[in-house]
């Protein structure tokens, strides 16, 4: 067997032992294109097919700034991707996490350094 396939094969035991935890624990996960950042239990256009809307910025807000303070960080806001038909960017956060060689790493994009909140003046949305 080649490296390359025993690789693979150590990839998909591992994806397997991740898939039995997260049924042992009850933990569902919803991965779809558009929106990228869900709410399961919602029908509101916003966590099922819209870009933006809801309390989707706000959600996306908490989760950074959740993440960066178990990390001991800050979370960052950055200019999101913006479609030849949006009229702004759409919301992205980010938190900055030191990796084990002391580099800096970017981890996932959802939160903002420079307010405890989002207010409504802040309603450009990434998913």
């Amino acid at each position: 067997m080649s490296v390359r396939h025993r690789e693979a094969d150590d990839i998909d035991g591992e994806l397997q032992l991740h898939d039995a935890l997260l049924e042992r624990r009850g933990i569902e996960i919803t991965i779809g294109g558009e929106p990228t950042f869900t709410l399961a239990e919602s029908d509101n256009a916003a966590w099922l097919t819209a870009a933006e809307g809801s309390d989707k910025e706000i959600r996306a807000f908490a989760t950074a700034r959740s993440l960066a303070a178990h990390y001991g960080t800050v979370p960052t806001r950055y200019i999101g991707r913006q479609y030849p038909n949006e009229h702004q960017p759409r919301f992205c956060f980010g938190v900055t996490v030191a990796s084990d060689t002391g580099t800096d790493t970017d981890t996932h994009q959802h939160g903002s350094t420079d307010t405890d909140r989002v207010t409504d003046t802040d309603t450009d949305t990434d998913t």
